[in-house]
């Protein structure tokens, strides 16, 4: 099927910024523009220091004050000097993977690598697959599903503020023929898959088209939404289903899926990121709400005994799709079941039947470890005179897409009640007023007390309830 090149208005050449953003932002740089698989380590030094070059020449284009530094010089720390910090390169760990020993006798990782603190809150663009290491000890939604993006996205909501400013950016697609690997999951679509679908172009040339380019990352998009502190962007061309999620954000984190350098980006694309920067910048503080969790965080964060409490005298159980021991431990948990079984025998002068009966899992590790979206297993707990038959479940959530679509039509966002955006610098300054009112306060205290005092020590009845 040939492309038709849809344009909603003639695009001008990328240029100089007439009007730079004030933020401050750090660069964090470290990755290689080019697959580093059988790569020499000269020529990986080499290919990153010119990917660190382009993104500050990229940077200083649209943002006044740029620092760039080599991802084996950061701490976390440093983002705190910084509205935005560009993530593109694996810093050096705070804190390194914790092993174990499975039922099994195998290794097992009880705890990732972590190279951000769990309270870390400030805004982060993440490019590339750096989501998954960096995200992981930290509960991020921006998990590894495939790495496999390529150089256009699809499913765009146009309508987000990074494709509306504050750098000026007209969006060109074009009409292309649906990523093969989409029909391979029709479960996660509303309705039948099209044969085509408006798509826009981010890089330049994609790692299907140059195989020494690297893959970019898309996240799981089920369940991304499912809490107030993440939202998906945009999806791109990968070999998943058409909702992974190539540009989302979780919280005071922008995942940035595509790996490109910004020499391999098009004009559309460096705006984009570039906005991408200057949006993420307001969730300074705002940190994440929903983390994704299993039992193995559940040890990293209270320890194996603690842990082993909370697992073991819990009533209540939801889980989706799970793998390892967590899926192990479920199949366990619910229990086996007797089961029938059935075989036929056939030789050349009779055929015999046998029927027996065993005790199977009711739900198998392999099934817990491969649920698809909305399916999801449990158990529950009753109460007195409120007793409960069927106690373990494995079930679908049926979703009412009609009805969304016709609630989401007539809904109206919330009002607005307090704005700390400073109008004259465009920045979020909730926390500095937060933390006036906060000194304010304390000084109201303080000198309430010692006018207090100083009345009690002049009452003649009261002046002996101060110990000298």
């Amino acid at each position: 099927m040939a492309a038709a090149l849809v344009l909603t208005q003639p695009l001008a050449a990328r240029g100089p910024q007439d009007v730079k953003s004030k933020l401050k932002v750090l660069y964090v740089g470290g990755s290689a523009d080019h697959d580093t698989f059988g790569r020499d380590t000269t020529g990986m030094a080499a290919d990153v220091a010119v990917r660190m070059a382009a993104f500050e020449r990229m940077l200083d284009e649209y943002f006044d004050d740029v620092t760039v530094v080599h991802s084996d010089g950061y701490t976390p720390a440093m983002s705190g000097g910084y509205d935005v910090t560009v993530m593109d390169g694996t810093p050096r760990q705070i804190a390194p993977a914790v092993m174990g020993t499975a039922a099994n006798g195998k290794k097992v990782e009880v705890s990732p690598a972590s190279y951000l603190p769990l309270d870390f809150d400030r805004p982060m663009l993440i490019i590339g697959e750096l989501g998954e290491p960096l995200g992981r000890s930290l509960g991020l939604k921006i998990d590894w599903y495939c790495l496999c993006l390529d150089a256009d996205a699809l499913e765009v909501r146009t309508g987000h503020p990074i494709f509306k400013g504050p750098f000026p950016l007209t969006m060109t697609f074009a009409e292309k023929p649906t990523p093969e690997h989409a029909f391979s999951y029709p479960y996660y679509s509303d309705g039948p898959i099209p044969d085509s679908l408006p798509m826009w172009r981010v890089q330049k040339e994609g790692y299907s088209a140059d195989r020494t380019l690297r893959a970019g990352l898309v996240a799981r998009g089920w369940g991304f939404e499912d809490s107030p502190d993440a939202e998906v962007i945009s999806g791109g061309v990968s070999q998943k289903s058409l909702d992974a999620v190539a540009i989302g954000r979780h919280g005071n984190f922008l995942h940035w899926g595509f790996a490109a350098s910004p020499d391999n980006l098009t004009d559309e694309g460096h705006t984009a990121l570039a906005n991408a920067i200057v949006y993420i910048s307001q969730f300074a503080g705002k940190g994440i709400i929903a983390r994704k969790t299993d039992e193995r965080q559940l040890t990293r964060d209270y320890g194996e005994k603690e842990s082993r409490v909370i697992q073991n005298t819990v009533g209540n159980v939801f889980s989706g799709q799970v793998v390892g021991d967590t899926a192990s431990n479920l199949e366990k948990r619910f229990g086996k079941v007797v089961q029938k079984r059935e075989s036929i025998s056939i030789n050349r002068n009779d055929t015999s039947r046998s029927i027996n009966t065993q005790l199977d899992s009711l739900i198998p590790a392999s099934k817990i470890s491969n649920l698809s979206q909305g399916m999801f297993v449990g158990a529950v707990s009753d109460n007195f005179g409120e007793k409960i038959e069927q106690k373990i479940f494995h079930a679908r959530i049926v979703v009412d897409e009609a009805h969304l679509k016709r609630e989401k039509a007539v809904s109206r966002p919330l009002p607005e009640i307090t704005s700390f955006i400073n109008p004259a610098t465009g920045k979020d300054e909730m926390e500095s007023q937060i933390q006036a009112n906060y000194r304010r306060i304390k000084t109201e205290v303080r000198q309430i007390v010692a006018r207090e005092m100083k009345r009690i020590a002049a009452d003649p009845k009261l002046k002996n309830l101060i110990k000298k």
